[in-house]
């Protein structure tokens, strides 16, 4: 295609340029945040395979139980800001290899995603909290982190929303649509 318009010299190196730079955030990515994940006690391997699949918002793990199999609250708060990365647009990364880390935040898509993922994270807590009598600092833990999960299109759980009631089900299921529809990797 590039050949048939006539731009084949003009284009394909920014095209190249391009793939590199994709390359180059996206592996760095991988070696910051496998490094964060591994702050919780989490093996290397097992670090960088849950990194790898919460940057692509695929949800799978090597273990039968997913993230559960962990059974390890620092692990699952360490994934949150991994599985929000994966939800962000490729350009806002741009942006921060550019070196411009202050207009990241100032970017109205990760402001809406924040926001987002902030008021999603409470109501689910706090409908676990009332509605399925699930202690208070459980019903953050649950209830932030299948948030989270449900709005990055990544399919991680740490609990098992089968015993939850129909209200915060329903509020992830809506903040899928919503995360599925905002342009990241779902």
């Amino acid at each position: 295609l590039y050949r048939s318009e006539g731009r084949s010299e003009s284009l394909m190196p920014n095209v190249v340029s391009t793939g590199r730079r994709m390359w180059l955030i996206y592996l760095s990515l991988t070696f910051i945040f496998t490094g964060l994940v591994m702050l919780s006690g989490t093996a290397l391997w097992d670090s960088l395979n849950l990194v790898m699949v919460a940057l692509a918002t695929g949800g799978f793990s090597i273990h039968d139980a997913g993230i559960m199999y962990y059974n390890n609250p620092t692990l699952e708060l360490l994934m949150i800001p991994v599985m929000l990365a994966g939800a962000l647009p490729f350009k806002v990364y741009f942006l921060l290899y550019r070196g411009s880390f202050t207009g990241m935040f100032k970017d109205r898509i990760v402001q809406v995603l924040l926001l987002i993922a902030a008021v999603g994270s409470a109501i689910t807590s706090f409908d676990l909290f009332m509605l399925n009598n699930i202690p208070a600092e459980q019903a953050i833990r649950q209830g932030v982190f299948t948030a989270i999960s449900g709005f990055t299109t990544c399919g991680l759980q740490n609990s098992d929303i089968h015993f939850w009631h129909a209200i915060p089900i329903a509020v992830v299921t809506i903040m899928m649509f919503i995360g599925g529809a905002s342009g990241s990797t779902a």
